[in-house]
């Protein structure tokens, strides 16, 4: 049995962790600009030189478990809680991974000086999903395509794991 002090210590250090997730989400960027806007003013110069001279299809690769998984948490890319991921998820980009690898390849757009579109980048993934008989929010599209209880969430490119 958990003693009634750690219960509520517990309790205590989740609820804090929850205000400071709010306090995040509540200071999200409104918009894909701003986002750019935000990752370019609080990196160096030589991150963003090291960013922009990566391959354009794996520019976030490096990225996706530190400030891909940090943007996904902190700005709500999950859920459509924030203008952010409304806008991301309007244009059809509806899985939070594929929410923060759409801002990655913005960056590098940016930082390339290339040209950038939402609905071409919400097509990739769309394809991406559908190749592995998935919806673009990464559930299935056909209750047999599940494995062992798993979801397309669980499963990769080339995983031989499919019904």
């Amino acid at each position: 049995m958990t003693n009634p002090i750690t219960a509520l210590l517990i309790y205590l250090r989740d609820f804090r962790d929850r205000l400071a997730l709010a306090k995040a989400r509540a200071n999200s960027p409104a918009t894909l600009e701003e986002a750019l806007d935000r990752i370019i003013a609080h990196s160096s110069p030589e991150d963003l030189r090291e960013f922009a001279s990566t391959i354009r299809d794996k520019a976030g690769t490096g990225l996706h478990f530190g400030l891909g998984m940090w943007m996904r948490n902190s700005w709500g890319l999950w859920e459509n809680k924030t203008s952010l991921a409304r806008e991301l998820g309007a244009a059809g980009i509806l899985h939070g991974d594929d929410r923060s690898g759409a801002v990655f390849t913005a960056l590098w757009c940016r930082l390339n000086h290339q040209p950038f579109s939402l609905k071409e980048e919400a097509a990739k993934y769309a394809a991406y999903w559908r190749a592995y008989g998935c919806n673009p929010d990464g559930s299935p599209l056909h209750e047999k395509k599940r494995y062992n209880g798993s979801d397309c969430n669980t499963l990769w490119p080339g995983d031989d794991r499919w019904y």
